[in-house]
C-alpha cells in the first residue's frame, strides 16, 4: 500500500478478502448447458467485518449450485493485483479489480478459520431468473470481462452483485429502494466499521469531502455487503419475497458494530488543548526568559508539527488536485492543514538556532493559518458547507490558537530578541 501517500488512501478503498489464489476450475455445467434452470440455486452470501484493513468493511459473494450434479461456485468481484503497476493506478484512482470464482467448501473455510461470520440467503428465484443469473455470473469471469475501474462506494463488490440481482428482477430491488432514503450518510456507514482503528477513521474524516455527507438511499447504501442483506430481506417480487430463508453457515463471536459511529472529538480535543497549550506556555516561558530549553522545546514543537500535519496537508493537495479520487476534491480541510503548514518543518531548525528572521517567517504562517481557521468557521454558518469536520475543528482551533498567541508574543517580545546571537558592527 506501499509509499507513505499511497499508504493511506489505499486502506480505504480496499475494503475486500485478501487476495485469494485463482485455481482453474473445470467449466461448472451451467456454463455448458449441461444445467437444468429448476436444479440450480442461487445465494447471496456476506462475510462479516475482519482482523486486517483491507477486511473491516467485510465481503460479498454469490453461490451458484447444481443440486443434481453437486457442483457449486462462489463468484466475487474482489479480486487485485499488486503487481502490473496497481500503485501508480492507484495513486490516480484508477484502480481494477476483478471479479473471480472459487471452491464453496475452500473459501468457507478460510472465513471460519478467521472467526468471520459466513451469512447466506437463498433467493427466491424464477428457474429462468437462476439460469439466467448464472449465465451472468460466469460470463463475468471470463478473462475478458472480469475487470473493471473499482470506486469505494459506486463500483465494489457488493455493488456489482446488487446491479446484477437487481437487472434479474427487472429492476425490483431499485424500485423498493426508490423512495426510501437512509438517515445516515456514506462517512457515518463508513465509520461504523472502523470501531477499531482510531487512526483510520481519524484519516478518514481529514482527506473526504462533503460529497459523503449527504442523506443518502438504501440503493446506495448496498456499496456494503450488510447493505445487500438488509435490502434483500425487505424486497417483495410478484407473490413473493426475494430471500426465501437464510442462515449462518458460521456463526462468529465478534462483538457486534455499534448503531453510531465511535466518537472522535474528545481525543482530538484533548490532543489540540495539550499541543495548544504548550506551545502557549513555551512561547511565554521564552518571551521572559534567554534560556536555550524553551526555545529548543518550541522549534521542535513546531518542526515535529509541521512534518505531520504538513505532509498530510501535501497528500490532501495532491489527491484533490491531480488524481481521480473525486471524495477528496474541494476539501474544507485544506483550510486546516496546507502545504504552506510544511514550511514549519525547515523553519523549526532556524528557529532552534536562534535566527530572528525564522521567528518572522513562523509568525506569518501561524497567522495566516488563524485567517484560513476563522474563514473556515464563517464559512460553517451557511448550509451549502456541510462537510462533516468537526471532530477535526476540536483539535485545529485550540492548537492554531495556542500556536499563533505564543508567536504574536515571543515577536513583541524584547527576552526573546536578546537572546538572539547579534550580528557584529
Amino acid at each position: 500500500m506501499k509509499p507513505v501517500s499511497s499508504l493511506f488512501f489505499l486502506i480505504i478503498l480496499l475494503n475486500t478478502l485478501p487476495v485469494f489464489a485463482q485455481f482453474r476450475l473445470e467449466p461448472a455445467p451451467w456454463e455448458s448447458g449441461q444445467s437444468r434452470a429448476e436444479d440450480l440455486l442461487i445465494q447471496y452470501v456476506s462475510f462479516s467485518p475482519g482482523d486486517d484493513i483491507t477486511t473491516y468493511w467485510g465481503h460479498a459473494g454469490v453461490i451458484v449450485a447444481d443440486t443434481v450434479r453437486q457442483v457449486s461456485r462462489l463468484y466475487n468481484f474482489g479480486l487485485f493485483s499488486l503487481g502490473d503497476g496497481m500503485l501508480a493506478r492507484f495513486a490516480m484512482g484508477r484502480l481494477i479489480f476483478s471479479s473471480g470464482q472459487s471452491r464453496v467448501a475452500n473459501y468457507f473455510e478460510w472465513y471460519r478459520s478467521s472467526n468471520r461470520d459466513v451469512h447466506i440467503q437463498t433467493l427466491n428465484f424464477t428457474p429462468a431468473q437462476r439460469l439466467a443469473l448464472a449465465h451472468d455470473l460466469a460470463e463475468a469471469v471470463k478473462p475478458e470481462n472480469r475487470d473493471y475501474l473499482y470506486h469505494h462506494y459506486y463500483e465494489n463488490c457488493a455493488t456489482r452483485i446488487r446491479d446484477m440481482i437487481d437487472r434479474q428482477t427487472d429492476g425490483a430491488v431499485a424500485e423498493w429502494c426508490a423512495d426510501r432514503a437512509s438517515t445516515e450518510t456514506y462517512r457515518e456507514l463508513t465509520r461504523r466499521y472502523l470501531t477499531q482503528s482510531a487512526w483510520l477513521d481519524i484519516l478518514l474524516l481529514f482527506v473526504m469531502n462533503k460529497q459523503i455527507d449527504r442523506p443518502i438511499t438504501d440503493w446506495e447504501r448496498m456499496f456494503l455487503p450488510d447493505g445487500l442483506t438488509e435490502v434483500f430481506r425487505h424486497v417483495p417480487l410478484s407473490g413473493r419475497m426475494l430471500v426465501a430463508e437464510e442462515g449462518y453457515y458460521f456463526k462468529s463471536d465478534r462483538p457486534a458494530l455499534p448503531e453510531k459511529p465511535v466518537a472522535r472529538w474528545p481525543i482530538l480535543l484533548t490532543a489540540g488543548l495539550i499541543i495548544g497549550l504548550s506551545a502557549l506556555v513555551l512561547g511565554s516561558w521564552q518571551a521572559r526568559s534567554t534560556h536555550l530549553a524553551p526555545r529548543f522545546l518550541l522549534g521542535l514543537l513546531n518542526g515535529f508539527y509541521g512534518l505531520i500535519v504538513g505532509l498530510a496537508g501535501l497528500l490532501l493537495f495532491l489527491m484533490a488536485s491531480f488524481t481521480e479520487h473525486d471524495v477528496t476534491f474541494y476539501n474544507e480541510n485544506m483550510l486546516l492543514a496546507n502545504p504552506l503548514t510544511f514550511l514549519l518543518f525547515p523553519l523549526s531548525f532556524a528557529l532552534i538556532a536562534g535566527r530572528w528572521q525564522a521567528l518572522r517567517q513562523v509568525y506569518f504562517i501561524w497567522a495566516i493559518q488563524l485567517v484560513f481557521l476563522l474563514v473556515l468557521l464563517l464559512m460553517k454558518l451557511f448550509p451549502v458547507f456541510y462537510q462533516y469536520n468537526y471532530p477535526l475543528l476540536a483539535f485545529f482551533i485550540p492548537v492554531t490558537i495556542g500556536f499563533f498567541l505564543a508567536h504574536h508574543r515571543l515577536n513583541r517580545s524584547a527576552g526573546f530578541a536578546s537572546s538572539m546571537p547579534q550580528a557584529k558592527g
